[in-house]
């Protein structure tokens, strides 16, 4: 398990936001919990959990598009002890998907679960955050799509958009444009190992949670898994 099992997790603060009826925690590990019970979907659960600063951290990056490579396949790199394949074997016939995205504010995970699957769901994510794997299929992966990336920036309206519209847009900031497909190539793990590791070491976590779910049930699950994280 990636939890500090022995680690006494409280409440140390909590507010609500009455208009937007939102219930807001703070964990003692400095988790912070936005809590919207909504009755649109029936025992369904949207996850949102933003780390760090995502794309305005990477303004002056070293690595130009590295956000492509992570919002593409940082999930499909597996975890240390198994990769994507094996995971998905697991989780067959459950409630429990993972995104990741580098977003404008945040480094972010993104899934949709139910009552029955969300403790897994919640480890599945805690275990990305303490043994992501960076496995080389998931490199593989994101280098084999790029020929057909650059084929639609040429050939659609969407890609024409993104590869002319948008550098235009925002006079050509590389956070928001795609750099060539040879610099693309040059991207690898190991730059998001060096990237991500001290974000998910250091940085405080945000866990938005939207949909049918028990109040009661979920902060003792988040209490249990995520709220254990350093």
């Amino acid at each position: 398990s990636p939890f500090v099992k022995d680690r006494k997790v409280t409440i140390i603060d909590r507010y609500d936001h009455q208009n937007l009826g939102v219930e807001c925690l703070r964990l003692s590990n400095n988790l912070r919990i936005n809590l919207k019970k909504t009755d649109f979907e029936k025992n369904r659960i949207l996850v949102h959990l933003a780390i760090g600063n995502g794309l305005v951290e990477l303004k002056d990056s070293p690595y130009p598009g590295i956000q492509y490579l992570l919002s593409s396949s940082f999930i499909s790199g597996g975890l240390k002890q198994c990769d994507q394949q094996t995971l998905n074997r697991i989780f067959d016939g459950k409630l429990i998907s993972l995104d990741f995205d580098v977003d404008v504010n945040g480094y972010c995970f993104k899934a949709l679960t139910d009552r029955e699957n969300f403790r897994q769901q919640m480890e599945l994510i805690g275990a990305y955050m303490v043994e992501p794997g960076y496995r080389e299929e998931g490199l593989s992966e994101f280098r084999k799509c790029l020929p057909t990336w650059y084929e639609k920036f040429a050939k659609t309206p969407e890609g024409i958009f993104k590869d002319k519209v948008t550098p235009f847009l925002t006079l050509n900031d590389p956070r928001f444009t795609y750099p060539t497909q040879a610099v693309l190539l040059e991207r690898t793990f190991e730059e998001a190992r060096k990237l991500l590791a001290p974000v998910f070491a250091k940085h405080y976590m945000e866990l938005t949670l939207v949909g049918d779910f028990d109040r009661n049930e979920v902060i003792d699950v988040l209490t249990d898994t995520l709220g254990r994280l350093d």
